[in-house]
């Protein structure tokens, strides 16, 4: 049963080392807020593990990532540098529970690999998936 966070359509940031460099993909909402999400992630994401974390924005904002390496880098002078690929997803709302957490991870996972950065109207979790 999908949850009611899930509901909703959850706007989705993503890094990666794209051919032109290092840079974002995310959802058209965040453009607006989009410097502020990459500051809150910022802070912790050159110094975090592969894996699952969040960061807290404040009491009424999450971000939600998954940080996996990326194998299919389209920089080639980042290919050996450990390129890594990061999907977040922003909750506005209160903290997510761990049933709500694992089905966003279920959904980030299934979110087709970017090409290119910028706004990109597909970069979303819920409702629709």
């Amino acid at each position: 049963m999908k949850s009611k966070l899930l509901s909703k359509k959850l706007p989705v940031i993503i890094h990666r080392w794209f051919p032109d460099g290092e840079s974002w993909a995310y959802h058209a909402s965040l453009n607006n807020r989009v410097i502020e999400v990459i500051y809150s992630l910022d802070k912790v994401l050159k110094n975090c593990k592969m894996g699952r974390f969040k960061v807290k924005v404040s009491d009424n904002q999450w971000i939600i990532c998954l940080k996996r390496p990326d194998m299919t880098t389209k920089d080639k002078k980042a290919i050996n540098r450990g390129p890594f690929y990061l999907t977040a997803a922003v909750i506005d709302g209160p903290e997510p529970t761990d049933e709500e957490l694992t089905e966003i991870y279920q959904h980030i996972k299934t979110l087709p690999e970017v090409e290119e950065p910028g706004s990109n109207e597909n970069l979303t979790v819920g409702d629709k998936n």
